[in-house]
C-alpha cells in the first residue's frame, strides 16, 4: 500500500526546512488541542520533543488550560529506529543521515522540566 503524500514533504529536505514548516502548524496544533483538552477530550501528540524547548511548547498546551499531561519517552535501541525508518521508507526525510542529525538534538527528559515521565523500554519487547 502506498504511503500517503504530506503537504510540503517535498520541500523539507533539511533540518531548517523542517523546523520551518513545523513551526507554521504549531499554533492550529496548539488551538485545537487545547479546545480537545477543554471538551474533556484525551489528546495524543506525536510531536517533537528532542529538545528542552520542544518539551516545553508541548508542555504549555496542557498547562494553559489546565490539563494533566504525561510525556512517554520510548527507549528504543538505535538498530530498531534505523529499521522503522527505512519501512517509513520517504527518500526525503526518512535517511539514517537525517537520523543522525536529529538524534545530535536529543537530551533526555528530566523531572525537573516539570514533567511528568513515562519511559517504555522497547528493547525489552
Amino acid at each position: 500500500m502506498a504511503r500517503p503524500a504530506f503537504p510540503y514533504e517535498q520541500d523539507s529536505a533539511s533540518v531548517a526546512d523542517y523546523k520551518y514548516y513545523s513551526d507554521l502548524i504549531k499554533p492550529l496544533v496548539k488551538e485545537t488541542a487545547q479546545k480537545l483538552l477543554n471538551a474533556g477530550v484525551n489528546v495524543v501528540l506525536d510531536f517533537p520533543g528532542n529538545t528542552v524547548a520542544q518539551r516545553q511548547w508541548l508542555k504549555s498546551i496542557s498547562d494553559e488550560v489546565s490539563a494533566c499531561h504525561r510525556l512517554i519517552l520510548l527507549d528504543t535501541p538505535t538498530d530498531e529506529c534505523l529499521a522503522r525508518i527505512k519501512k517509513r521508507a520517504n527518500p526525503i526525510t526518512d535517511t539514517e543521515e537525517m537520523f543522525g542529525i536529529m538524534l545530535k538534538f536529543f537530551t533526555v527528559p528530566t523531572e525537573d522540566e516539570g514533567l511528568v515521565i513515562e519511559i517504555v523500554n522497547e528493547a525489552n519487547g
